[in-house]
């Protein structure tokens, strides 16, 4: 806007005081000056404020000066403030010339140039009005002294600007021709001033932030005298559709309009003479003249910019000069206007408004007859001008019902003014989408219209038509409004909602919304964002339906459904509807909505008539009958808001945004009332614990109700921590168009968007928007019917199921052929869509141990433990979906039992794993994956239910698996016929369900069962146990048990009411068989009970209570408990942000405790659920990376944090022990493996068989890299043993670093011993403990692993190709010269190429003889490749197949098969040669599958240690504590500490129990060392460091380095030594040695004679567990051990034992040899395969020959023969150091036994002194005179059972478990082992035994649970007098409950006579023998 000549502030103050409103109000701006006319005249420059509230403070700073106002302002008070005229920027420039204002409540701005002749105004745009792009207008002139000129103004953050420039223009000595850029950056508060001569319009600017533009001209002249001009130009996004310029009623010749687009556009334009459409291109700029009394109506299909320029005029002798307007768009018109005029000036009003609205418009409130309307011919518009007698005779201009324009034009002479009129106060914007508005002819008409408002939000808040709000927690499907009047004019519609739970059962959210109309129903389900269903079709946005009648688009986030009778329904496809009733229907609607009459008070009337009495009693009024099964208030008790919650969420951080006056909604509070918003904020945040997610959807109610009525609010998202994800292509936009191009634009409305932006994203040039996606135009699909498919989409095209269509890619039409439903199918609707649908379904399914049942009813046991085919489709046949169902069964190795363990489902591409692994978790394409996971097409869908994974597939099938042993596989009856694998081909014949794979039917489970295998698992076996000798007892036992399979067919049990519909007698039958297979595992019955509890509530049947406390009881997780009924799978933290499938069923299991959530597998609070990304559920804080090159972390309440790894190249980030590290580029590794393999750089594989010391690799020539020497020592071989690696030396920066093989945890430095980790050269050499070896690396790139036994890696940086030399070659690339010798010829052959790196002249051999090396036989290759031997490394789908493609297994399968032939099969080298493999994979970045088993290969970790298949011993390290940054990158298989437990080197401990890290170096707690030649004396002292102290040798020592070690040395050596009394020095190579003086043997054989360590012997034949050998005394630098040995009759011959069991405990290792397991010992109670080692070598177990020997590093040597003989091997330094049966090694056998020995008597109760106290055989004795008491073996085990005495000791579930550690069971367990073994099972005898330990127990308070149940004991009578007073009546006894132990073992006997045994011999289980008086005496004998 411009004003003429004369200027005079007090008229303008009193027209910006009537006219500024919020359009322009703002709290900060900023504005600059341009060129007013001559620059030789000083300006008069002024800004002009109005402020709107009290107290306003107003500062304005020039940043080009150090000019600095403030001015106080009441409110509607108008102030100018003068402002320094250097400001004015003169020319083209970039200057500071910057003018900055901030206020502290809002107020309006314009800014006055003026000059003698000229003057120029124009209103300034707050800040947040301001935008990144623009194109500018400069209008043209008739003359050539001014420039046409505009200004780019930069606030407080800096801006790069890029300039298209439209015209030339001279800048910076430079001319710039029309089409160049010019980019300038401009500093915060800087401004760029251009000026041409030439036509700047339709220039583009763009800008990285938001800048002001301003444009106009430094004084033009058309038809008048020039004058200054300038605009502040509107950015793009505020631009619209739809202009109407009036004539101007002054002007008497022409003015210019120009019209600007930013993209292509079609404009429709009348110009009052012309109408016509017209395509502009983006940036063309179209001048439209308009003449006297025309106007220019201007519709177009993109936002459009439309510039008014007044030209100028004469009136008579008046002069009215030039002015530049911006004129608004249609939606920008307001409903009133303020109106002040000036004096002195002639005033005209110019009005606008639709024909129909045109009278309604009143000034000053009151209609005027005299306004002269003139309609706009070919418009629905009329203008009509006013003009004012006297200044301030219009005040105001309104019209009630309908927007409209208002324009005001004032002149004096040579003075003119001219604005659009500026809104009295906020109202919606209207356009052709809004209420009240029709097209007719193409263009828009308005009708003098209203509509209420009535909507849904949240859990769920409702508002109704009439302003009523209610909350109402109903589940169902209720009728929110439809038509209910008689009226047949009317039209009939209904909206209706169907509401869920999310999360909490005690409110309820919207779920779906159905809308009927036009005979047409559209069902909107949530999170089908961008679908709709259309007649149960679904469709794609935008459609058209009814004739045009109905049309359906994606507005913003919501869906847009508008029709002709103006009806208008919002759904965000989350928890917002919105419906917007036209005034045509007021008072002729019902349902919760209310029936929109205008009166709130009967809002709530019932479709009787009556009104409700609460929200509930509404609710179900309205409830859609045949609704889901559902409820109509919440679950249980209905919670409230408590005071500290309200206020806590009340704050301005949280729903208090709201609320908040000056906060990101402040401009809709006058429009929209806040304060109900509010409230339901508060209400949803109190109900879900705070979920943050729920204050973003709280948030985002109101800013969509705000923008829909055409407000615009602020950026809230950052302020509330809600960042909005948008999909790939697509760029998120807070105002953005409502209509954006789709693969439909046909559909959408002509004028659409031509209102208000919407909240969106946006897509990307190229791409369109459909289904909520961004995809290329060219992948559009097509339109069929009305409904918009995407492209290769199928689907049926009618409602019969008679079409088939698919959208053909080349045509873009829908190609359609004649079609049907299968045989087995047919049409109908499920779940809302109709298709072809299954009529049956059959399933398949195993339990147990392993029992299976087939689909068509066969029924077998296979228990095979390798991987299966289950299901699959064989039969490919069209239509049909394929798919893999695989199973593998696990085996305990020291159980029998086999059941199903692991469940693979291959279905879509995506292989999915369900594991007892993994419990509670998927694999998704190795990928581990938390609960529910749902395709984003939902094609797969995984869920849990009750105790089981639930998968489901959109073709029907179900597989289900509970993680112990239960899966079944469901598929639809189409699949008959086409199936095969365990579960047969579904055929409905039974016959056949044995077909094995070659087609062929068989009887034999294990031939069936190995048929269908599909992969070897290492050790994996076909035989299954089947048969049950002891069936029929079992069966017999187990009817009469209440607490066991008896529970089943119960006739008064809790299954009683699921007999008649599900067969119980199969299930008891199965559960019988199991037990009688494993009668001491309870869980076995438990599995079969549940499988029987799960398939009658599947029939729906109600069962009662079955598990109690002490049987099959489930251990739920922290914060949840278990229930029967459990119909809670809703109540997840993934319904919060999607639907989940749930079952309505009952189904036993865990569910979360009130107030907690499941979150994927644990229960939390509400809000401390985690977060939905890329349909992937992570639980809050965990870390993920959906890239190789993001890393992201779930926060609490739903927002992911993503950011970009910073790891070199395309290298990938993962998470290792919780640290995020970067996986190192893959690079050429060296290989030294094995006896004898090798691997050069360049890949060549070779063998050398020499066993000599050998320079591995080192550097040769090269002065650009940094010289290293890497060598290695090969050990010397033996016959049938592999030669290792002894040594690893590298010789880099001066240092010669030494590791020795076997030696874990140190590395030799220039002869000095350092603990691991060692921080050398100022951290340019690290070397590190890493899973079971050590890495060294340097800080150029040399890494270099060594497992310490066999294997060696070596990779090098890329710049050392070409300068290396050694046996791994000079890595140039090529393999052919990898043999070159140090002289640079080409080797012969690798042996001489071996010899010439030979490191020295050391006695060794090049070759190995073949007696030594014998070669391996084809018949031992063909063994050895099997996958439980070396064929793992290459089994596909093994452990090691993803490794494949990373690191070849070829080398390391070779080397593997040579040694393991080499050794004769020794598993110790099997499983290092595996490790080697394992190792070098995950070194290159590869991901390994668990591979060792107890069984196979076991890595026994130390105490507080676990195994991990992925962990880094640095970062959990002492060391790491200190500083994790110098750790290892990668991670590697080995033990892992404990949570509370750090790696010191040796093992786990204590954090606080760290020794010292200094100067890289570690120090142990308490070490001493010795610094600076002897010196000082250093020690650790943890949490404080090394303390150190002066230290001298004495006169007879010197200071040297000793084995590593720096000390004062006796010159003496060996008297420095101190050796043991039986130990003698040895002096080798200078070193000093203690070596024992002799071995000595101890041994016991036969029946059984021993041989005591000095050499005597005797005869003991006692059947206990005694100490053969165990050492004693006081030295403490011995290695404390112990040996045990357990004795056994054999043969019937009771007064002859032989040893039965070796017991060896040391190093805290516990290790078994049992009789008879021949190649196997027991591991801390585990059964593990031979060879075995234990902490890191110190203890090696291998088979010799017939024998297992235990072998230790400190001279321990144990054999035994799994039959009769062991045998010990002692070093003397355990000189009187032992205690035992093997005496005390004192070289003196006249002692080893007490005096008198010979006695036998003495000698029997001396070594029953030894006897293991432990021990729980009763039947053993150390001395038997007669006939000595037996119990079979079989009977032992049968009543050792937890039918029988077991129960004693039970403690999984057992009844006596609390009582365990208060009475022990043992001493109990023994007697009535005795004792019912000798009644023959009498239960008489075990009910009063058990009787008398649960009385003992419960005097101390322990807690008994029942124990007569499963032991079948029935409460006795009372006549019958109770064990325990016969106890307290017999002499001896302890008057303390539960001694058992103390009773004299002649009451124990005379107790057995009491009850009326016979008398028998008792074996002597003490020191003398007790004879035995049968009836004579209860007293012992004298």
């Amino acid at each position: 806007m411009a004003m003429g000549r004369m200027w005079r502030l007090p008229a303008w103050l009193a027209l910006f005081c009537g006219l500024s409103t919020a359009t322009f109000r703002g709290k900060e701006f900023f504005t600059a000056f341009l060129q007013n006319n001559d620059e030789g005249i000083y300006p008069d420059l002024q800004l002009i404020f109005t402020a709107y509230f009290t107290s306003t403070k107003v500062t304005v700073t020039a940043h080009g000066g150090t000019f600095t106002h403030t001015v106080t302002l009441g409110k509607a008070e108008t102030v100018s403030v003068r402002i320094p005229r250097n400001m004015e920027i003169v020319g083209t420039q970039i200057s500071n010339k910057v003018i900055s204002i901030q206020s502290t409540q809002e107020i309006s701005v314009v800014s006055v140039s003026a000059k003698k002749h000229t003057v120029g105004a124009t209103t300034i745009l707050p800040v947040e009005k301001l935008g990144d792009q623009y194109y500018l207008v400069t209008p043209e002139d008739t003359r050539g002294d001014g420039m046409k000129e505009f200004v780019v103004v930069a606030g407080k953050t800096s801006a790069r600007v890029s300039i298209n420039v439209k015209g030339q223009f001279y800048y910076n000595e430079r001319n710039y021709a029309p089409g160049s850029t010019l980019r300038i950056f401009l500093h915060p508060y800087h401004s760029f001033q251009l000026q041409s001569s030439y036509d700047l319009s339709g220039t583009k600017i763009t800008s990285d932030n938001a800048v002001a533009v301003l444009s106009g001209h430094s004084c033009v002249k058309v038809h008048t005298a020039c004058d200054y001009v300038v605009e502040q130009l509107l950015p793009v996004a505020a631009w619209g559709k739809i202009y109407v310029v009036p004539p101007n009623p002054l002007q008497k010749n022409v003015d210019f309009v120009y019209v600007v687009a930013a993209e292509k556009a079609s404009i429709t334009y009348n110009a009052g003479t012309s109408a016509a459409t017209k395509d502009i291109a983006a940036g063309e700029v179209q001048k439209f003249n308009v003449n006297q009394n025309l106007f220019l109506y201007v519709s177009a299909s993109a936002p459009i910019q439309v510039v008014f320029f007044f030209t100028g005029a004469h009136n008579g002798l008046l002069g009215q000069d030039p002015f530049l307007l911006n004129i608004p768009p249609v939606s920008a018109y307001c409903t009133s206007y303020r109106v002040s005029s000036l004096d002195d000036y002639e005033n005209h009003v110019v009005l606008i408004a639709h024909n129909a609205d045109a009278n309604a418009v009143t000034l000053n409130q009151k209609s005027d007859s005299t306004i002269s309307w003139q309609a706009i011919p070919g418009t629905d518009f009329s203008w009509a001008t006013v003009t004012m007698s006297e200044p301030g005779e219009i005040q105001s201009a309104e019209n009630r019902w309908a927007p409209f324009g208002l324009l005001v034009f004032g002149f004096q002479n040579y003075a003119g003014y001219g604005f659009a009129g500026l809104c009295a106060a906020t109202s919606a914007p209207h356009s052709c989408e809004d209420e009240g508005c029709e097209r007719v002819d193409r263009e828009p008409r308005y009708i003098q219209e209203t509509a209420s408002t009535c909507w849904a939000t949240g859990d769920p808040h409702y508002q109704t038509f009439d302003g009523k709000a209610f909350d109402f927690m109903g589940t169902c499907t209720y009728t929110l409004t439809k038509t209910c009047d008689s009226d047949p004019t009317l039209p009939v519609f209904s909206v209706e909602a169907r509401n869920q739970q999310r999360g909490n059962p005690k409110v309820s959210y919207i779920d779906s919304v159905t809308i009927c109309v036009y005979d047409i129903t559209i069902t909107v389900v949530r999170s089908e964002n961008g679908i709709v269903r259309v007649n149960n079709h679904r469709s794609h946005l935008p459609i058209s339906l009814a004739q045009g009648k109905l049309h359906l688009q994606q507005k913003g986030k919501s869906l847009l459904i508008k029709t002709d009778f103006r009806l208008k329904i919002l759904y965000n496809w989350d928890d917002h509807v919105v419906v917007k009733l036209p005034s045509t229907l007021f008072g002729k609607v019902c349902g919760l909505c209310g029936n929109s009459n205008g009166k709130a008070f009967d809002d709530a009337l019932m479709p009787d008539g009556n009104l409700a009495q609460n929200p509930v009693e509404l609710g179900q009024s309205w409830k859609v009958p045949k609704s889901h099964r559902c409820w109509d208030s919440c679950s249980g008790d209905c919670r409230r808001c408590r005071r500290d919650e309200e206020a806590k969420y009340t704050g301005e951080t949280s729903c208090g945004l709201l609320t908040q006056r000056s906060g990101p909604f402040a401009r809709c509070h006058a429009t929209i009332s806040p304060n109900v918003y509010q409230k339901n904020c508060i209400y949803d945040l109190c109900m879900n614990d705070g979920l943050h997610i729920k204050l973003c959807q709280a948030l985002k109610a109101y800013a969509d109700d705000c923008q829909e009525e055409g407000i615009t609010v602020s950026d809230w998202r950052t302020l509330a921590r809600c960042p909005l994800s948008c999909p790939k292509n697509s760029n998120y936009t807070a105002c953005g168009t409502a209509c954006p191009a789709t693969c439909n634009n046909g559909a959408m409305p002509a004028d659409c968007a031509a209102s208000a932006c919407v909240e969106t994203c946006e897509c990307q040039e190229g791409f369109v928007f459909d289904a909520d996606e961004c995809i290329p135009q060219g992948e559009c699909g097509c339109v069929f019917e009305g409904l918009l498919h995407g492209l290769h989409e199928e689907f049926w095209g009618d409602s019969a199921c008679t079409k088939r269509c698919i959208c053909d890619a080349k045509s873009r039409r829908a190609v359609c052929r004649s079609a049907s439903c299968h045989a087995e199918e047919e049409c109908r609707v499920e779940d809302g869509v109709r298709g072809c649908y299954p009529k049956r379904y059959g399933t398949c399914a195993a339990t147990g141990a392993t029992h299976y049942e087939s689909f068509d009813g066969g029924k077998f046991i296979f228990q095979g433990t390798c991987m299966y085919q289950f299901a699959g489709l064989c039969q490919k046949s069209q239509g049909l979906v394929d798919f893999q169902v695989l199973v593998q069964n696990g085996r305990q190795d020291n159980e029998l039992l086999s059941s199903v363990a692991l469940v693979m489902v291959k279905v879509y591409g995506k292989t999915i794993v369900i594991s007892q692994e993994h419990p509670g978790k998927i694999t998704i394409n190795d990928r581990l994956v938390n609960l529910p996971y749902y395709q984003r097409d939902r094609k797969i869908s995984i869920y849990r239910d009750g105790q089981e994974a639930v998968v489901e597939t959109d073709f029907g099938l179900t597989v289900t698996y509970d993680w112990q042993s239960r899966v079944t596989v469901s598929v639809p009856s189409t699949y008959a016929n086409t199936l095969c694998g365990l579960c047969g081909n579904y055929n409905g014949k039974a016959g056949d369900e044995m077909m094995m794979k070659n087609g062929q039917v068989t009887s034999n489970p294990d031939a069936f069962g190995r048929s269908w295998k599909v992969t070897d698992v290492p050790g994996c076996v076909e035989l299954s146990k089947v048969e049950c000798p002891a069936m029929a007892a079992a069966l017999r036992r187990q009817e009469v048990l209440k607490l066991g399979c008896g529970i089943i067919p119960q006739v008064d049990g809790p299954f009683v009411a699921c007999h008649a519909l599900v067969d119980a007698n199969k299930y008891f039958q199965n559960c019988v068989h199991d037990f009688c297979l494993f009668p001491h595992q309870e869980g076995v019955v438990c599995r079969i009970i549940a499988r029987y509890a799960a398939a009658c509530q599947a029939a729906g049947v109600i069962i009662g209570k079955w598990r109690t406390d002490d049987f099959c009881s489930i251990s739920c997780p922290a914060n949840s408990h278990y229930e029967l009924c459990s119909q809670s799978c809703t109540q997840t933290c993934s319904s919060i942000y999607t639907p989940v499938k749930c079952s309505e069923r009952c189904r036993e299991g865990c569910v979360c405790n009130d107030g907690f959530v499941l979150s994927g597998d644990e229960c939390v609070p509400m809000s401390q659920c985690g977060c939905l990304h890329q349909g992937f559920y992570y639980k809050a804080k965990e870390t993920f990376f959906p890239t190789k090159q993001e890393n992201c972390q779930c926060q609490a309440g739903g927002v992911v944090d993503c950011q970009e790894i910073p790891c070199p190249g395309d290298s990938e980030g993962k998470l290792i022990d919780g640290v995020f590290q970067c996986q190192p580029a893959t690079l050429r590794a060296c290989v030294a493996t094995g006896d004898r393999n090798y691997l050069s750089f360049d890949g060549l594989a070779f063998n050398i068989s020499g066993t000599c010391s050998y320079v591995l690799t080192k550097t040769c020539g090269g002065d650009s890299v940094k010289p290293f020497v890497v060598k290695i020592e090969k050990d010397g071989r033996q016959k049938r043993k592999a030669s290792g690696i002894q040594a690893l030396s590298v010789e880099v920066y001066g240092l010669t670093l030494t590791l020795t093989r076997g030696k874990k945890g140190d590395v030799m430095v220039d002869s000095i011993l350092h603990h691991l980790p060692a921080i050398l050269s100022k951290g340019r050499v690290q070397v590190h403990q890493h899973g079971t070896g050590v890495l060294l690396q340097t800080d150029f790139g040399l890494v270099i692993r060594y497992d310490l036994h066999r294997h060696v890696a070596v990779t090098v940086p890329q710049s050392y190709q070409g300068h290396l030399c050694g046996l791994c070659g000079n890595y140039n690339g090529q393999q052919k010269d990898d043999f070159r010798l140090p002289g640079g010829q080409q080797a012969a052959n690798a042996m001489v190429f071996g010899s010439a790196w030979k490191t020295s002249d050391a006695s060794c051999s090049d070759e190995c003889p073949k007696d030594k090396c014998p070669v391996c036989t084809e018949e031992r290759k063909v063994v050895l490749q099997k996958p439980n031997y070396c064929g793992i490394l290459t089994l596909p789908k093994g452990p090691f197949d993803s490794c494949h493609n990373l690191v070849k297994p070829d080398l390391y399968f070779q080397a593997c098969l040579h040694d393991l032939c080499l050794t004769g099969g020794d598993t110790r080298v099997l499983c290092q040669s595996i490790q080697s493999y394992a190792t070098a994979c995950q070194d290159a970045g590869g991901v390994i599958a668990a591979w060792r088993r107890p069984s196979f290969c076991p890595l026994s970790c130390p105490a507080n240690s676990n195994y991990s298949l992925c962990t880094n011993l640095c970062v959990n390290s002492c060391t790491g504590l200190v500083d994790s940054s110098k750790c290892p990158k990668t991670c590697v298989e080995g033990c892992h500490c404990n949570k509370g437990f750090t790696f010191d080197g040796r093992g786990c401990v204590p954090e606080d129990k760290c020794g010292c890290f200094v100067d890289g170096k570690y120090y142990k707690p308490h070490e001493s060392v010795l610094k600076d030649n002897c010196q000082q004396r250093c020690t650790c002292v943890p949490g404080k460091g090394l303390t150190c102290s002066s230290h001298s040798c004495t006169d007879d020592e010197t200071c040297e380095i000793r084995d590593g070690i720096l000390g004062c040395i006796n010159r003496n050596p060996c008297k420095a030594l101190r050796c043991r009394p039986k130990e003698r020095c040895k002096l080798k190579g200078g070193q000093a040695k203690c070596v024992p003086s002799l071995v000595a043997s101890c041994w016991a054989w036969g029946d059984p004679h021993y041989h005591t360590f000095d050499g005597l012997d005797f005869d003991f034949q006692g059947t206990c567990t005694y100490t053969i050998a165990e050492s004693c005394g006081n030295d403490t630098t011995l290695v404390p051990f112990k040996v045990e040995g357990k004795n056994d009759i054999r043969g019937g011959v009771k007064s002859i034992s032989y040893v039965s069991l070796a017991n060896i405990k040391v190093y805290g290792q516990h290790v078994s040899i049992h009789l008879r397991e021949v190649g196997k010992v027991r591991v801390n109670g585990v059964v593990t395969l031979l060879p075995v080692s234990l902490e890191d070598g110190k203890v090696q177990v291998f088979q010799s020959g017939l024998r297992a020997v235990l072998e230790t590093d400190f001279g321990l040597r144990v054999t035994y023969d799994w039959n009769w003989h062991l045998h010990i091997d002692l070093p003397s330094s355990y000189y009187k150091h032992t205690c035992g049966l093997c005496g005390n090694f004192n070289l003196k056998p006249e002692d080893d036994v007490p005096e008198g020995g010979s006695d036998l008597n003495t000698l029997v109760a001396w070594a029953g002194g030894w006897k293991v106290l432990d021990d729980d055989d009763p039947f053993c004795w150390d001395y038997c005179e007669g006939t000595c008491p037996v119990c079979e073996e079989e009977k032992k085990e049968l009543y050792g059972g937890n039918q029988y005495c077991g129960l004693i000791k039970k403690s999984f579930q057992g009844p006596f478990k609390a009582c365990h550690n208060i009475v022990k069971p043992q001493e109990f367990y023994r007697n009535c082992l005795y004792d019912v073994c000798m009644s023959n099972g009498a239960k008489k005898i075990l009910c009063q035994v058990l009787e008398a330990y649960a009385s003992t127990c419960k005097k101390h308070g322990a807690v008994v649970h029942d124990w007569r149940t499963p032991s079948g004991c029935s409460l006795p009578l009372p006549q019958k007098q109770p064990l325990r007073s016969l106890w307290q009546r017999l002499p001896g006894h302890v008057h303390q409950p539960g001694c058992a132990r103390r009773l004299h073992p002649t009451l124990r006997r005379d107790l057995r006579l009491q009850r009326g045994l016979r008398p028998q011999r008792r074996p002597m289980r003490g020191g003398g023998q007790l004879r035995l008086h049968p009836r004579r005496s209860l007293l012992p004998s004298r």
